[in-house]
């Protein structure tokens, strides 16, 4: 598979409409193709629900998003939230307007965007952690409980762990040792780009054919 490359638009939800195809991944639920029914610019998106288990509950979640469609032979992609559900007379699925989108291009070698949870472990001490974007060298992590982080995380060069669930794209765990390389602190959250240590220095030994297989799978998921 080919790696993607993302590039920020200024136009949000280019060439959407009625009865576009969809690529829609769920957090902690899977992913599965649907198509949109109708939307109001700036609010909302409504989709018919896909045949995926476990919708209803991640609506109350607040279930965080990936939609990506095929427009003009470019693929975009935003990140937003579930925040409805109708199921009679006919069933629906509302998500939340995006803020923004991004192109993704194919032929660029850079990171994949995504929605996996896991824990980043540093100086013995461990953090819940969403990651957004993961490569063979890399990823972003987000940091929301900033009060226990450890004065150490903010220093470029900290030494940490990485466990992370693949979800439902491989059913496999992965745990990895990287180095931070950019630290963001943000209003309410802590943002990290991190390398991985070459396979020599890491402690699972499949970690990278499992961060292959995982990219290789929603790559696939989104290729229309």
């Amino acid at each position: 598979m080919t790696p993607m490359n993302y590039k920020k638009t200024r136009e949000v939800c280019r060439g959407l409409e009625f009865g576009t195809s969809l690529n829609v991944q769920f957090e902690n639920i899977g992913s599965a193709k649907t198509s949109i029914i109708g939307f109001e610019r700036g609010k909302f998106l409504i989709i018919r629900p896909p045949a995926l288990g476990g919708i209803e509950t991640g609506l109350f979640k607040k279930n965080r998003t990936i939609v990506t469609y095929l427009h003009e032979g470019m693929i975009y992609g935003f990140r937003c939230t579930m925040i409805g559900l109708i199921k009679a007379p006919f069933p629906l699925l509302i998500l939340s307007y995006p803020e923004s989108a991004e192109e993704i291009n194919l032929r660029g070698q850079k990171r994949l965007s995504c929605i996996l949870n896991g824990q980043v472990t540093v100086d013995g001490i461990s953090l819940p952690i969403s990651i957004q974007d993961i490569s063979l060298s890399g990823c972003r992590l987000i940091i929301s409980d900033v009060a226990h982080a450890p004065s150490s995380l903010y220093a470029i060069g900290c030494a940490i762990t990485i466990t992370a669930d693949m979800g439902s794209e491989i059913s496999e765990t992965v745990t990895l040792t990287a180095t931070t390389k950019n630290i963001q602190q943000e209003s309410n959250c802590l943002s990290i780009g991190a390398a991985f240590n070459t396979i020599d220095n890491q402690t699972d030994s499949n970690c990278m054919d499992k961060v292959r297989q995982y990219i290789a799978s929603v790559q696939k998921s989104i290729t229309f």
